[in-house]
């Protein structure tokens, strides 16, 4: 498992625990295809700044390695639009 520059970029200004994209990645809900970003998507119930919140992680597979791209809480319906809109594709 991989972090890429800007997922660590991503977890210094979020302050987001280091562990949490790998346990994301690991014990996601629900998996989705990005059509966008050409990125898979894992995405989890975590508790963050006090919240209970999705939290979403982008990775990318590869034959030796997982790489893990991004991560950020999702916006009360962010999910579900980028479902309806086709972005989307549960895996």
């Amino acid at each position: 498992m991989r972090y890429v520059p800007h997922l660590e970029h991503r977890l210094q200004i979020r302050r987001i625990p280091r562990e949490l994209p790998e346990r994301v990645y690991r014990n996601a809900e629900e998996r989705f295809y990005d059509l966008m970003t050409d990125h898979e998507v894992a995405i989890m119930h975590v508790r963050y700044r006090r919240k209970l919140r999705e939290i979403m992680v982008a990775y990318d597979r590869h034959a030796d390695r997982v790489e893990l791209v991004t991560i950020h809480p999702l916006q009360p319906g962010q999910k579900r639009a980028r479902v309806e809109s086709g972005r989307w594709e549960r895996l």
